[in-house]
């Protein structure tokens, strides 16, 4: 098995006409922890959005798993996307009506692999640390609480990867700290990471930093 997760080379995206992104390069291997820095408007939200399928790309080549993203279907990259990537949003993207255990299992649904819910569920929560909020609903939660569900819900099938954006972009520095404290620890217990974010406090905290400006990455 490779030990790439993810290899662009030579990546364009365009908008309008206008250049979002232009001749991106970026390897990222098992293990990694990587900060993709740089200011609003610089692209790295639409390179995170690409890397996580969720937007498409003009040209250039994207393997993920060592598939080539221009190469699969709809089908199998619905698959890629559902069982090997863990999305962490600055907002959260909490369902309010739904609890904690929901929200957390939602992704099951979309899985191939079926497994215990209720087990996995518990597992998830007590790595983030919220193993007595498993019936509550997210307005009962402070902000910290509620990127604890987000990031248990990124775990919960278990991906090789896991993408933050901007995951401390809505919490206070001290919460702040603690959603980077535990992107480490999942990273230290082996998962890949790729953040990004404007803050270079956090991005220090990565392994490499990758700075891109109006869509180029910084040499």
């Amino acid at each position: 098995m490779t030990d790439s997760l993810i290899k662009i080379n030579n990546l364009d995206k365009s908008f309008d006409s206008n250049i979002i992104l232009s001749n991106i390069a970026i390897n990222v291997n098992r293990g990694d922890f990587i900060a993709i820095k740089g200011p609003s408007g610089s692209g790295k939200s639409t390179l995170l959005s690409i890397m996580g399928l969720l937007e498409e790309y003009d040209s250039g080549e994207y393997l993920l798993c060592g598939e080539n993203v221009k190469k699969v279907t709809e089908h199998q990259k619905s698959i890629l996307r559902n069982e090997n990537i863990g999305w962490i949003f600055q907002n959260f993207n909490l369902i309010g009506d739904m609890t904690v255990a929901e929200n957390v299992a939602l992704p099951l649904k979309y899985a191939r692999v079926k497994t215990d819910k209720l087990t996995q569920v518990n597992s998830v929560l007590a790595q983030v640390g919220l193993s007595d909020k498993f019936n509550a609903y997210p307005d009962q939660l402070s902000g910290g609480q509620q990127q604890r569900v987000a990031i248990a819900r990124a775990l919960i099938t278990n991906p090789d990867l896991i993408l933050a954006d901007e995951p401390t972009g809505n919490l206070d520095s001290s919460n702040g700290q603690n959603i980077v404290q535990l992107l480490k620890e999942l990273n230290e217990s082996g998962k890949t990471v790729v953040v990004i974010t404007h803050d270079s406090i956090v991005a220090q905290q990565a392994k490499n930093i990758i700075e891109i400006n109006d869509g180029s990455i910084s040499s």
